[in-house]
């Protein structure tokens, strides 16, 4: 496995110029775990327009910066993994442990206006690309889940452009606005008697869904990764 050392060589070539917009022009090194399952998610970017979080990087040095993913052993960063989202559907959909999966974002710079989230501009996702042409070489995941249209539009991209091809899972944007309409619709018990996967990880790791709520839509957005993986007929168990 790639060493953190190599990692931050290759972030550090992709430190934005001042020209280009960005709450802060470091990229980042993706947490990967000590005993890496080689298993990498990907959601689209971090939202600094809440929170301390923006104050806090602009306080860091450039090195912290580039780490910021590893600053805390309670929280990666990465708000869809932190609330147990990502986690949920990663134990249910492709049976590995979250705590052995890798994460990070697709677009590892940020927008904000005025006090709002931007969503990526298209010279972030360009410049996204050429990041992850450079590091998934060295990272060598062997299956990507993909969370959201723009996090799937930058690693498809890069997967025409190099030799290793890892197995991809794309998935939707696991946000609420994304999932609220559709979670409040359906019966809980139902849906978790249709994909036992999912009640079985729950029944572990009831307390992801306490995080922060949104119970159902986590059980939803779980079902639905689980579906994805299934339709796409791959062999996921043992990779």
């Amino acid at each position: 496995m790639a060493s953190l050392e190599q990692l931050l060589s290759v972030c550090k070539r992709h430190v934005l110029k001042n020209r280009t917009k960005a709450t802060v022009r470091e990229p980042y090194v993706p947490y990967i775990p000590a005993q890496w399952n080689k298993v990498l998610v990907l959601a689209e970017a971090q939202n600094h327009a809440q929170g301390s979080y923006l104050a806090d990087l602009r306080r860091m040095s450039p090195r912290s910066r580039l780490l910021r993913l590893y600053k805390s052993k309670q929280m990666v960063g990465v708000h869809p993994w932190d609330n147990g989202t990502l986690k949920l559907a990663v134990e249910a959909a492709l049976k590995r442990e979250a705590s052995r999966t890798a994460v990070s974002n697709a677009v590892p710079w940020s927008l904000v206006k005025g006090s709002k989230n931007q969503t990526p501009s298209p010279e972030h996702l360009r410049k996204s690309v050429a990041f992850w042409l450079d590091l998934l070489p060295v990272l060598q995941p062997e299956l990507i889940l993909v969370a959201g249209a723009k996090a799937e539009e930058v690693v498809r991209k890069v997967l025409k452009s190099i030799k290793i091809q890892p197995k991809l899972i794309p998935t939707p944007l696991p946000s609420p606005r994304v999932l609220n309409a559709v979670s409040r619709t359906f019966d809980e018990d139902d849906l978790m008697s249709r994909f036992p996967e999912v009640r079985k990880v729950i029944a572990k790791r009831r307390g992801w869904l306490e995080i922060e709520g949104h119970r159902r839509n986590k059980i939803l957005f779980a079902c639905l990764v689980v579906s994805r993986a299934s339709r796409r007929g791959k062999n996921l168990v043992g990779l």
